[in-house]
């Protein structure tokens, strides 16, 4: 009964917001976003797991990203990788505290990638004075 009850209230949650949408919102940039967090009600910000840029996007202007940040000069480079990839795969907000995980997985050939073990966290800057 708590099962049906709380499918139903998350149904009714999910048609409440949809109803608000006149057509649907397509933001641009990438094709493999593989974790976002809404910072606030106009700004969230998405990984990608085929690069190391997080892009920040405002529902309230849909297509390209207001801004881009680029996490490769924190990356260290190796011998064989040039541009290595962190995998980003998750993440979670805190407070104003944002955080990301990488996959923790390895290379296509099953060596250790270092880049791929990573988890950071940033913080979302004031607005107040």
């Amino acid at each position: 009964m708590v099962r049906i009850l709380s499918v139903s209230i998350c149904a009714l949650v999910l048609s409440v917001h949809a109803a608000g949408l006149s057509e649907p919102l397509v933001f641009t940039g990438m094709c493999d976003a593989s974790a976002a967090i809404a910072l606030d009600k106009d700004l969230f910000v998405v990984a990608n797991d085929e690069d190391n840029i997080l892009r920040f996007y405002r529902p309230s202007q849909p297509g390209k990203p207001v801004y881009k940040y680029d996490l490769r000069p924190l990356l260290p480079a190796t011998a064989k990788a040039k541009a290595p990839e962190a995998d980003l795969e998750g993440a979670a907000r805190l407070g104003s505290r944002f955080f990301f995980i990488s996959s923790h997985g390895r290379n296509a050939e099953g060596k250790f990638a270092p880049n791929r073990h990573r988890f950071f966290a940033d913080s979302k800057p004031s607005t107040s004075g």
